[in-house]
């Protein structure tokens, strides 16, 4: 019986440290916020709809484009891609649509990248 209860205090230490972990590390800087919002609150099975999902970064903060980018060395920022689950309950259906995307000069890729 002490073993069980050293093994679930041992467990409960390692959950506070991991969770003050990430709030030391974490807390300062909000890099980006995510907000999502359906078209219908209740789809039937087999019924589509839309999630409208708006991602708001901060400061230099930023996601590539959805399409590959590659420049003449074979290069290029990975590309952003997003998914959607479990699979048994959503897919995507469609295209997704976005936003044009921004266009800049990295000189890490040494090419124009859209972002």
């Amino acid at each position: 019986m002490t073993s069980i209860k050293r093994l679930g205090f041992a467990f409960w230490a390692l959950v506070i440290l991991l969770a003050n972990a990430n709030f030391s590390f974490g807390k300062d800087e909000k890099p980006v916020s995510l907000e999502a919002r359906p078209s219908k609150a209740i789809l039937k099975s087999g019924e589509k709809g839309i999630i409208r999902v708006e991602l708001n970064f901060s400061g230099h903060w930023y996601t590539y484009d959805l399409k590959d980018q590659v420049n003449k060395e074979g290069i290029g920022p990975t590309t952003t891609e997003i998914t959607v689950g479990p699979e048994e309950l959503i897919e995507i259906s469609g295209d997704i649509i976005a936003p044009k995307p921004e266009e800049k000069w990295d000189e890490g890729f040494e090419m124009k990248i859209k972002h």
